[in-house]
């Protein structure tokens, strides 16, 4: 009982973080997105074999689509996929605790910058964080980091025990390397903050707890940091880079007449400068921490930033206090992981890539209202308001709970709908599809379009690894859509609408729904004019919401001919 009495604002947090991020998992967001794919079936390998997909035995990062993940969320995974099986969920519940773990680890961080009566606000601000809610409900890597820096923080300022606690918090500070690529550059910085303005941090035996925690972070980063300055390890960077001048997007902007960086195409050293200030100023921009958010349609709801626009008084506020009271750790953080995503040609602003923002800027605003509610006791002197302002938990937790209601609707219910195409909802009813094909002893032919897909059918198909490293993709065939599908007996085929030759019959269509405004966003894209004419060749009719066909040829060499009732739900079958 005293337990439930000291920490019941704790509990009720955790039940909130808990409930909202695992509810439906499976189910929303719909699909699972080849990303994902990519982290449940090499943690499914590993737990089967000891090996990745490629036959490699125990990686420290995992090759996957030309870079290579983090080795930390796949591992851990792969603990949960032994003792339940692959599945949506076992893939996605490792984000759930890494996210609940978080909301956790912030509730103490909150204790090292916030005055005691009111150290719980930074938790329940970030359980209830509509960014972070979304990336705890998605198997990516980078949910793991704001746990290891938390954890890091936590130990790098605990009195008692101080080398242990050195210890401890270079082994976290170290395995953010291992978590997601930002932390190469956020890390450092943020532990030189911690070095040079942690409150009584220069004494004798704090420079030596601070040189013991340098060791060991290093220590433990080393082997991650030799990998990531090699040629693999560099492949992600390299291709997003404002340094790369061959990708894309410098391309076009190229192409662009009154563009910028046409205009100065021979001066790198004003380029690059210019493209680093306006993407920081992107992702510091109000529109995109609490108006607007990013732009990609599996990161992001329309109408939310990455916190609610109600907080931006208070966010003012906490953000004035640390300048005035000089809590340059926070400022350093906060300000520091800006510059990661802003080093990037693409993707700006970036949802991703703004995984440092967690816990700081809930922090700040916590430290807002923090401020506020002493202020109003401080001003107000009638003893019934006073009693009232008392009550701050269950004002924040109400305004919480008024913000995050709407928030949880649309996620639900629109947000599934034009999230499905995004993440790949179309391939569980393929792949099931295609398996019965197999099973009837024909083959499949996929256009090589979607060659990365082959993710999507080992997951859901669950392909034990060991037949596919022995055998590869059994009967499944990728190649360039030509006329000579035509000629091809016996076979089927999947790929996009545009692209099917017309000689082969149609078996069945497969729709998602919001097509069309998938369309109108990768059209969107800073993509060349040639991509643009391609998506749209591809999909000639979005509004008919088809995002991908399967058909066959027209011979009779098909060894065990699929009836019309295994494609049930397209009346299309057979159609020309």
């Amino acid at each position: 009982m005293g337990f439930l009495k000291d920490h019941h604002k704790l509990i009720i947090i955790l039940f909130i973080a808990f409930a909202v991020r695992f509810y439906h998992l499976s189910d929303v967001p719909p699909g699972i997105w080849l990303d994902e794919s990519s982290i449940g079936y090499n943690a499914f390998s590993l737990s089967q074999t000891g090996q990745d997909e490629h036959g490699f035995f125990r990686p420290l990062f995992f090759k996957a689509f030309g870079e290579y993940k983090n080795p930390i969320y796949i591992y851990l995974t792969s603990f949960l996929i032994r003792l339940f099986g692959l599945s949506i969920l076992t893939t996605r519940f490792m984000a759930v605790i890494f996210g609940v773990a978080t909301v956790l680890l912030t509730y103490f961080v909150g204790k090292l910058f916030i005055k005691q009566n009111t150290y719980w606000i930074p938790a329940l601000l970030l359980a209830c964080s509509q960014y972070h809610i979304i990336f705890s409900r998605i198997a990516y890597e980078l949910i793991s980091l704001p746990v290891l820096i938390c954890l890091g923080l936590i130990f790098v300022y605990k009195e008692d025990k101080p080398y242990q606690n050195a210890i401890y918090a270079g082994i976290a500070f170290g395995l953010t390397i291992y978590s997601y690529a930002i932390a190469k550059l956020l890390t450092p910085i943020l532990v030189s903050a911690v070095i040079i303005f942690k409150r009584n941090g220069r004494g004798q035996r704090e420079i030596r707890r601070h040189l013991l925690t340098i060791v060991c972070a290093v220590l433990i980063a080393a082997p991650g940091i030799v990998f990531s300055l090699r040629g693999p390890g560099m492949a992600r960077y390299q291709q997003i880079s404002i340094f790369n001048h061959r990708h894309q997007a410098y391309q076009v902007s190229l192409s662009k007449p009154d563009s910028f960086i046409r205009k100065n195409a021979d001066k790198p050293l004003i380029v690059v400068p210019v493209l680093f200030a306006k993407n920081v100023m992107a992702h510091a921009s109000f529109k995109y921490l609490f108006l607007e958010g990013g732009h990609c349609i599996r990161h992001n709801i329309s109408g939310y930033g990455i916190e609610s626009r109600f907080h931006i008084p208070a966010f003012l506020i906490g953000l004035i206090w640390l300048f005035r009271r000089r809590e340059y750790v926070l400022l350093v953080w906060f300000f520091a992981a800006f510059i990661p995503p802003s080093l990037a040609l693409v993707d700006i602003p970036s949802e991703t890539k703004s995984i440092g923002l967690v816990p700081v800027l809930q922090i700040i605003i916590a430290v807002g209202y923090a401020t506020l509610f002493e202020g109003i006791k401080t001003i107000f002197k009638s003893r019934k308001f006073v009693d009232l302002i008392h009550h701050e938990f269950m004002i924040l937790l109400v305004l919480e709970m008024l913000i995050l209601w709407p928030f949880m609707t649309a996620y639900f219910t629109s947000n599934t709908r034009t999230s499905a195409v995004a993440f790949d909802a179309q391939w569980r009813e393929i792949v099931e599809d295609t398996e019965k094909i197999l099973a009837s002893g024909d083959e499949v032919t996929i256009s090589e379009t979607f060659s990365v897909y082959y993710i999507q059918i080992l997951f859901h198909a669950q392909r034990k690894p060991a037949v596919y490293l022995r055998d590869g993709l059994g009967g499944y065939h990728f190649s360039r859509v030509s006329e000579e599908w035509c000629e091809k007996e016996g076979m089927f085929f999947i790929g996009a609408p545009g692209e099917i030759p017309s000689c082969l019959k149609i078996v069945k269509r497969y729709r998602v729904p919001c097509m069309s405004e998938f369309v109108e966003h990768l059209l969107e894209w800073n993509i060349l004019q040639s991509e643009k004419d391609l998506i749209l060749k591809y999909f000639p009719d979005p509004e008919s919401n088809v995002v991908m066909v399967l058909a066959r040829s027209s011979g009779n060499a098909f060894k065990n001919r699929i009836s019309q009732e295994q494609f049930t739900g397209d009346p299309a079958f057979d159609k020309p």
